[in-house]
């Protein structure tokens, strides 16, 4: 509950679309985009969905202290930097959805530590900074969407070390430079988009 309220007072809650149940008297799992487990997890919060709600300001790090299974907040009004807490999820979460915000800085090179990490989803931000090559750590990648931002530098993303269940990589309208990696003939998915505004790759 505590950091359910954290959340709420740091985002600029009071003037969120949807804020159903927060600070009530009943419990966090009813409060709106809060999801709990169930079983063994019942009352345990698992994934947090507040898209499209007129979130502000940053991402507090003690959202970062719950073992989530899924984070998505887009489409709202987040700025700052993605924390190195987010790095703090662990093996747990296996979605995370940041796009369409205002988000600045660098992706921590520590999101490769999120060995369950299926969907990142951080497109539309203004992201900079170059790719950390610990994406490649990244075995269980279904989809990576980081198309316009600010990145620069290569692709250092190499298909060989990707499960070859990555469906989806989107790197479009951003500065890299340099070639495309040769490795990319491993890639057995359905969308590889790369190029667009700003990019100089051959």
């Amino acid at each position: 509950r505590y950091v359910a309220a954290v959340l709420y007072y740091s985002m600029g809650g009071g003037t969120w679309k949807n804020e159903t149940n927060y600070l009530s008297g009943k419990h966090e799992c009813d409060w709106h985009g809060i999801i709990c487990g169930s079983n063994m997890d019942t009352g345990v919060v698992k994934v947090i969905l507040l898209d499209d709600n007129n979130l502000t300001v940053s991402v507090p790090d003690e959202i970062f202290a719950l073992k989530l299974k899924e984070l998505s907040l887009v489409r709202n009004h987040i700025h700052g930097s993605i924390p190195q807490s987010i790095c703090n999820l662990g093996s747990s979460v296996t979605n995370i959805c940041l796009h369409k915000n205002a988000m600045t800085s660098t992706i921590p090179s520590c999101i490769g530590e999120l060995e369950s990490l299926r969907e990142l989803s951080l497109w539309e931000n203004e992201l900079t900074g170059s790719i950390p090559s610990t994406i490649n750590n990244l075995k269980a990648l279904r989809s990576l969407d980081l198309s316009i931002n600010f990145l620069t530098g290569q692709v250092t993303i190499d298909f060989k070390l990707l499960s070859k269940d990555l469906d989806i990589l989107v790197l479009y309208d951003n500065m890299m430079s340099g070639s495309i990696p040769p490795s990319v003939k491993y890639f057995e998915g359905q969308s590889f988009l790369l190029g667009g505004r700003g990019s100089n790759m051959s």
